[in-house]
């Protein structure tokens, strides 16, 4: 039964809606006299009814409940009360409210990411509860524990909204790309997801009817062109089921029913799809008849045809606020990619962490960047005023007037340590005993590249390639390939420039070629793809190599290297890509061939492969992530995923032993590289050179000038010696408080981990 209850709520949108319902589930589905949730109000510990369902015992309702000294909310044991007794260890709140004179009591903790955030509280005149219904609560409230806290953030916000007191809403994630910044909030789904769709009002009910009868109209085609193909093999009656859906979508079907939606809440088309299609599935889902039950998957497929559509035509004729801040379930490269250059001025997403792709391109193009903020609601975000801070990962929805003046000094001290920064710009990457150490830029975006220009870096110690796939339309030609290659290789010439082959998978994916998988970071991605279509990765050795014609400033590196065979192939397709060349007339030399040291494997095999190639890369996230099992994606976990782990340190210091005793060079060019506190480690380590975003150049200056070089390696003795990740951070957290340093890694005096 209580699954039956997980499906129903989750399709609730509404957060008074969901509570109401959840408790009224509750209280008929299990013979409860009375079933209420509370808040737990963590600021001032106190608890706070927001949900109640009542039989005839529950008179009044109380808003704000905070008995003193209650820590009954830090319990997470669901167990039974009485409304007289002192469980141990815990105040019983309920006894504080007179309407509620039960004699039993079964106490729920609804959990999220380890805190309780709201309690369910159960009623009854008699009746014990027994184990069997209290683990059906429980395990209906770890189901719905991600839906209670945004359900919660929702259900705050309008209740600020009916106020008047929509201000300062505070929202903590994972600090990603640093910056402070305040703009206007503007949201984006994912693709062809309904249940993503944030609730947008109108704004020209002529144009967005417009989008939706040609979106009907391309659904009503591609369901034509489904039929012609596959009707010789069904019977009539099997075909008829094309009829249908064309009658789902059809002015006497869902654009009717969106039309009048659009017309009667003001809600823009797609709000409006997501509203008719969700509440004509739950219509289904409750009809006793089996037949029409099964028709509610028809309509969600349906719905998301005409929604990818929507997207698609719709996502050219957005107009962006002049400073956008881009909200999102999970925000994606093309949505970075299509709003107006310098008007995206941050990005706030609530799923994700530090090291996805999104973010580390965030922080390629100096974009203030949380990730992982779960709490916060789409619907919350849209259209006001939001400050960011890339920094500590903390997001303020709907800044006051009152705040505006607190936040524009923090800004403000913010740019001032980054212009101090900026003064040793132009100076040589040293150490304060005078050693010099190699940094490099990473580059992807067409912006990159001006970035790259105007710090002096000494090489590029990774292009990525599959940028520019992305933002293609269809895979690249040769002659387009080598225009952008060209222009990479003559702007830096004669520095090297490291160009890694197409690299998708993962989270990284092509518009044009989307392919599903069970578990995408253990599967079809990098060189894999790669070798699996040899006319692709050859036509773009081919074009890496004439564009480097007469600069010679070309090293090619394959990722997502774990067998030796794999090196081979490359090499081999390599030689005679490069003997075609020559044949044809092109003056080209053989390029450089590098790994990347991503999979564990690779790194043990660091001394067999140096056989084959010319140089190694570290590709720290990726490493990370395989080595400690987390993918660095999902919130849930992403807690979990440390560069500073004492395995990752000494896999890394391995790796540059192997490599050296090759005579052969290694660099690192992960997010490792680029974090302050990780230079130090690294430098100690010896890598050759560190390659990072063009934005995080200055801040490894700023650091190495006040380290020496017998510093960072006593730092790195003395990390190698830790047990677990916490205390090598805080040992580098120390070491930057006592060199005067805590602003740079969003550390202050009283947060020092001692």
């Amino acid at each position: 039964m209580w699954q039956q209850w997980v499906e129903r709520l989750s399709a609730i949108d509404d957060a008074v809606n969901f509570f109401e319902t959840f408790c009224d589930e509750l209280s008929n589905g299990l013979s409860v006299d009375a079933v209420l949730v509370w808040e737990v109000v963590s600021a001032d510990h106190a608890l706070r009814l927001i949900s109640i369902s009542q039989v005839g015992y529950v008179q009044d309702q109380p808003v704000e409940l905070s008995p003193k000294g209650s820590v009954f909310a830090q319990s997470l044991r669901s167990q039974t009360v009485s409304s007289t007794e002192h469980a141990a260890g815990h105040a019983v709140f309920l006894s504080n409210v007179k309407a509620l004179e039960f004699p039993v009591t079964l106490v729920v903790p609804w959990v999220n990411k380890g805190q309780t955030v709201a309690l369910i509280s159960l009623h009854r005149c008699a009746e014990a509860f027994d184990d069997a219904l209290t683990a059906q609560v429980q395990s209906l409230a770890i189901c719905l524990s991600d839906l209670c806290v945004k359900r919660l953030s929702s259900l705050n916000l309008s209740c600020a909204q009916a106020s008047g007191r929509v201000a300062d809403m505070p929202f903590q994630g994972f600090p990603c790309a640093p910056g402070l910044v305040l703009g206007t909030g503007f949201t984006v789904s994912p693709v062809a997801d309904l249940e993503a769709v944030s609730m947008k009002p109108l704004l020209n009910y002529e144009s967005d009817m417009d989008i939706l009868s040609k979106a009907v109209q391309s659904v009503k085609q591609d369901i034509s062109a489904l039929s012609g193909i596959l009707s010789k093999n069904l019977s009539k009656d099997q075909a008829d089921i094309f009829s249908a859906y064309s009658q789902m979508v059809d002015r006497h079907g869902l654009m009717r029913d969106i039309a009048e939606c659009m017309e009667k809440e003001h809600l823009c088309v797609q709000s409006a799809l997501k509203q008719v299609v969700l509440k004509t599935m739950h219509q289904l889902e409750s009809v006793a008849d089996p037949y029409l039950r099964a028709r509610a998957v028809d309509i969600q497929d349906v719905g998301r045809r005409i929604l990818a559509y929507l997207q698609s035509t719709q996502r050219a004729r957005c107009v962006y606020p002049e400073r956008t801040i881009l909200v999102g379930e999970e925000v994606s490269l093309m949505d970075i990619a299509s709003i107006p250059e310098g008007q995206l001025v941050g990005i706030c997403s609530l799923e994700g962490s530090r090291y996805s792709h999104v973010g580390i391109l965030a922080r390629a193009i100096g974009l203030p960047t949380v990730m992982g903020v779960k709490a916060l609601s789409l619907e919350m975000a849209e259209g006001v005023e939001i400050f960011l801070d890339g920094c500590n990962g903390e997001v303020i929805v709907g800044v006051s007037e009152q705040q505006q003046h607190r936040l524009h000094l923090k800004i403000s001290d913010h740019h001032q340590l980054t212009t101090q920064m900026a003064t040793l710009r132009q100076e040589p990457a040293r150490t304060s005993d005078n050693y010099a150490v190699s940094l490099w830029v990473n580059l992807g975006l067409g912006s990159d590249l001006h970035q790259a220009l105007s710090v002096p870096a000494d090489g590029v110690g990774l292009f990525r390639s599959e940028v520019p796939f992305m933002l293609c339309e269809y895979f690249p030609s040769e002659s387009t390939q080598r225009l952008m290659y060209r222009q990479i290789l003559r702007a830096l010439a004669p520095k090297p420039v490291i160009i890694r082959t197409l690299d998708i998978g993962g989270d990284k994916r092509l518009p044009y070629f989307d392919f599903t998988e069970d578990n995408p970071y253990l599967g079809w991605r990098g060189l894999r793809f790669c070798l699996d279509h040899p006319e692709v990765f050859r036509t773009q050795l081919r074009a890496m190599i004439t564009a480097s014609e007469g600069l010679n400033n070309l090293h090619i590196m394959v990722p997502m290297v774990s067998h030796m065979h794999e090196v081979k192939t490359v090499r081999r397709y390599l030689d005679t890509v490069v003997d075609e060349c020559l044949a044809e007339g092109f003056d080209v030399q053989m390029p450089a061939l590098g790994i990347m040291i991503e999979v564990p494997a690779a790194a043990m095999q660091i001394r067999a492969f140096s056989k084959m190639v010319d140089f190694f890369s570290v590709g720290s996230n990726d490493l990370v992530q395989y080595m400690l099992a987390v993918d660095r994606n999902n919130a849930r976990v992403a807690h979990l995923f440390n560069c500073f782990h004492p395995s990752i340190l000494r896999l890394l210091q391995q790796s540059v032993d192997d490599a050296h005793a090759c005579r052969k060079h290694i660099s690192i060019c992960g997010e490792l590289a680029a974090d302050p506190l990780g230079v130090i480690l690294l430098v100690a380590m010896g890598f050759d050179t560190l390659s990072m975003s063009a934005t995080g150049l200055d801040a490894a200056k700023w650091v190495l000038h006040k380290f020496s070089l017998s510093t960072c390696q006593q730092l790195l003795k003395q990390a190698l010696l830790c047990d677990d990740a916490s205390a090598v951070l805080a040992l580098l957290h120390r070491a930057f408080h006592a060199a005067g340093m805590s602003r740079l890694v969003g550390i202050h005096e009283e947060r020092v981990i001692q």
